[in-house]
């Protein structure tokens, strides 16, 4: 072993040390999250991991389509509402011309009378 090797190892076996014993850190951990000898995550920490990764991708890509569906049926639903607008100005201008036709023959009334 070399030097800073053992260093390292009685660093680790100091109590209170951030890096305790495995003992101490088997008392400490959940099953799910043992590590094994070479202090890497278990395979069930692995694929709990990986498992909320895919379930956050895909839940981003579903909200993605989700969304591009809505701005195309938003695009159909402002295409209606622009086509209906010219129908609607038609009937606004005839309604237009009829109130001021209307208007015209009631003053020229008031001034036929001559009230």
């Amino acid at each position: 072993m070399s030097f800073i090797h053992t260093i390292i190892i009685r660093l680790t076996a100091m109590p209170g040390s951030h890096m305790a014993s495995e003992s101490t850190r088997a008392q400490r951990s959940y099953p799910w999250m043992e590590a094994d000898r070479e202090a890497g995550f278990s395979s069930v920490g692995v694929v709990i991991a990986l498992s909320l990764t895919l379930v956050l991708i895909f839940s981003s890509a579903q909200v993605y389509w989700i969304n591009s569906r809505a701005g195309d049926i938003q695009f159909a639903a402002d295409a209606g509402a622009l086509a209906a607008e010219n129908v609607v100005a038609e009937y606004y201008v005839i309604s237009r011309s009829v109130d001021s036709v209307l208007l015209s023959m009631t003053l020229f009334g008031l001034v036929v009378v001559g009230v």
